[in-house]
């Protein structure tokens, strides 16, 4: 696929046509001298020039004397020697030297006289032949060197000598077949920047590697950190500054949310709200003091005689059929003195043809018998004599009983207004617990808290640790930066976690950039074309093996001053993120 920026495509794969470009602006100032490029390559070797005249000899150095090569074959045996006509009138040490020539060769010979003592038999033996042996192979690898077998002798030279007729030309285009000390940086340089650590074996020095690291630092904990201005967090540190800071504020320095502040205004209406809301219902009923129901009153009346009653004194001895009670200025009292036999004979009492099971009831002026639809329930307890036991309701009763039960609560019994204590103190701990600094520190901590590098758990409702927040930014957010060097030639693009820009000109050529072969899950790279020459020489972007827009071909950009994005999505390839 080749892509030519005269056109462009939507998100939705539309394609359009750019409309045709305006006429040239002014010339803006000019900008900053950019930095310099890199070296260029060396240029080829040109033509050799002519020979010079042979220089001056230098002065001869003897290089350090080579390793002693193996010992040679052993020669013929030579003729026996005769020493016979060697004698000597003077008499010899061990070590002097004994000297003599020999008429036939004249060569004079020198021998120490200790290594006669080897000599027998007519045939040289033992030190001297030993030591001869090895001066001379030591003058022999010493004129050797090291020289390749095939020119290790003068012979072997001279023919070799002899094959090239001009030899100097030889030597002279062979040497110009090396590079120069002086090129060897440029050179270097230039073969290193298409070189990765791909192309070097991994030795002892191990290449970085994310699943290495990631080995590394899971092996790690805070204990391998070295504390610094940024302490470690403990358990006490946290309670210190939580109670350090709690010491200094009030509930003025909380926002009153739908958990309202306590106010004594708030709570005498809540109380009275609350009140207005209950009867005795609410109240669960006692052992001593019982709920009032006319159940209890009738089967309670019902057990009792008219003897129970305090005022009354009658004698159960001398009562008869038809008496009457009277009231005898101090108690009610059978009479039996006035032998009244029947109730209605009294003056306050008026009867009328009672019925059975019917009572008395005073109706203003005096007793009379009741109907047989008149009940207790008819009346109230104005209609009632108060007891010693069950006393009648009055706000003053219920207002002292509640000044006697209400303990550190405050109480007007004059108004009944209630001013409840303003402090914990006075409250016993039920399952409502008290606030202390330990349960919400503990509460914070298991509940509240995660310490979680890779926030795995995505949780809604706890905050991450100071060490788990940095340890997840700093796997995962990722960072780029523009090189700042312009490109003007072809160059490749490495494998990285991080987005990196290029700013490009193709002022003298087209440039091809090559994308990485196996590229990171959502790496970027962005271009600019600073130099504005993208019409006169594009820019090819290389996939290397990859998709761009769904294409197997290069992308071809040929639009001035063109700024774009592109990013590698697993599988699907490279894509345009911003035209």
């Amino acid at each position: 696929m080749s892509i030519t920026y005269g056109t462009f495509t939507d998100e939705y794969g539309n394609v359009g046509l750019i409309g045709p470009q305006g006429p040239e602006g002014p010339t803006g100032p000019q900008g900053p001298q950019g930095s310099t490029g890199p070296t260029g390559l060396t240029g080829a070797m040109g033509p050799q020039g002519l020979q010079g005249p042979r220089g001056d000899q230098g002065a001869s150095v003897t290089g350090p004397q080579g390793v002693q090569g193996p010992q040679g074959l052993t020669g013929p045996k030579g003729d026996k020697w005769d020493f016979s006509e060697y004698v000597t009138s003077t008499a010899i040490s061990t070590n002097d030297w004994v000297l003599w020539s020999s008429d036939n060769t004249f060569v004079e010979y020198k021998i120490r006289y200790s290594d006669f003592l080897t000599i027998s038999q007519g045939s040289v033996q033992g030190n001297a032949v030993q030591q001869a042996n090895a001066y001379t192979d030591q003058k022999v690898a010493e004129l050797v060197d090291g020289s390749p077998a095939q020119l290790d002798t003068l012979g072997e030279i001279s023919n070799a000598l002899n094959d090239d007729d001009d030899i100097a030309t030889t030597l002279t285009n062979s040497i110009a077949t090396k590079l120069a000390i002086a090129d060897f940086d440029s050179s270097f340089d230039t073969r290193l920047s298409t070189k990765t650590t791909d192309n070097v074996t991994e030795g002892s020095a191990l290449y970085y590697t994310e699943a290495r690291v990631d080995a590394n630092i899971a092996s790690k904990t805070t204990d391998n950190l070295t504390e610094g201005s940024n302490l470690y967090f403990t358990t006490q540190r946290s309670y210190d500054a939580f109670d350090q800071r709690l010491n200094v504020k009030t509930t003025s320095d909380l926002a009153e949310g739908s958990n309202l502040y306590f106010t004594n205004a708030r709570s005498d209406s809540a109380f009275d709200t609350r009140l207005s809301t209950r009867t005795t219902d609410n109240l669960t009923e006692g052992s001593v003091n019982f709920y009032y129901t006319d159940a209890k009153v009738d089967t309670r009346i019902a057990l009792k005689s008219i003897g129970y009653l305090n005022d009354v004194n009658v004698n159960s001895n001398t009562l008869q059929p038809g008496h009457v009670i009277k009231f005898n200025g101090t108690a009610w009292v059978n009479d039996v003195e006035n032998n009244i036999s029947l109730l209605g004979g009294l003056d306050n009492v008026t009867i009328s043809n009672p019925l059975n099971g019917q009572v008395l009831r005073y109706d203003g002026s005096g007793w009379v018998n009741a109907s047989d639809q008149e009940t207790l329930a008819d009346n109230t307890t104005n209609d009632l004599f108060e007891g010693s036991n069950n006393l009648y309701y009055t706000d003053t009763r219920v207002r002292s009983a509640i000044s006697a039960t209400i303990g550190s609560a405050g109480y007007d019994q004059s108004t009944g207004a209630f001013s409840l204590p303003n402090s914990t103190d006075h409250i016993s701990e039920g399952s409502n617990l008290y606030y202390t600094a330990a349960r919400v520190d503990n509460k914070i901590v298991n509940q509240y808290l995660i310490d979680e590098d890779d926030m795995s758990s995505d949780s809604n409702i706890k905050f991450p640790t100071q060490q788990s927040v940095k340890a997840y930014v700093d796997a995962n957010v990722k960072d780029g930066s523009y090189d700042s060097s312009v490109k003007t030639s072809n160059f490749n693009i490495s494998v990285t976690d991080q987005w990196a820009g290029y700013l490009i000109d193709t002022a003298t050529t087209t440039i091809t950039v090559t994308l990485p072969t196996t590229p990171n899950d959502m790496q970027k790279v962005r271009f600019l074309d600073v130099g504005g020459n993208l019409s006169s020489n594009s820019l090819i972007i290389n996939p290397n093996g990859n998709s761009i827009q769904g294409g197997s071909g290069n992308l071809n950009v040929a639009l001035n001053n063109a700024a774009f994005e592109l990013m590698y999505v697993n599988s699907y390839g490279w894509f345009l993120t911003t035209k």
